[in-house]
């Protein structure tokens, strides 16, 4: 389940593209191969309503690609 900001028109599952509904949550569900031991997720990226891609979130990923670069800025004091 993802929840998103309201700039987010779309989220690009793999190939799939699922618009976001007003309300701002969208479920994706996925099918992993039976012999892997931690099924990986296809990348999501979030999709302004311009088609810009705003931030993705990695098969293994934990954070965005948009928060990644928010925290190593802080690291680096900027």
């Amino acid at each position: 389940m993802f929840r998103v900001a309201a700039d987010v028109a779309y989220l690009q599952a793999g190939a799939r593209r699922i618009e976001v509904p007003w309300h701002g949550y969208v479920v994706i569900a996925w099918k992993a191969s039976p012999v892997s031991e931690l099924p990986a997720r296809p990348t999501v990226a979030a999709i302004g309503e311009d088609g810009s891609r705003l931030t993705e979130l990695g098969p293994r990923d934990h954070l965005d690609s948009l928060t990644w670069a928010a925290v190593e800025a802080a690291i680096e004091g900027n």
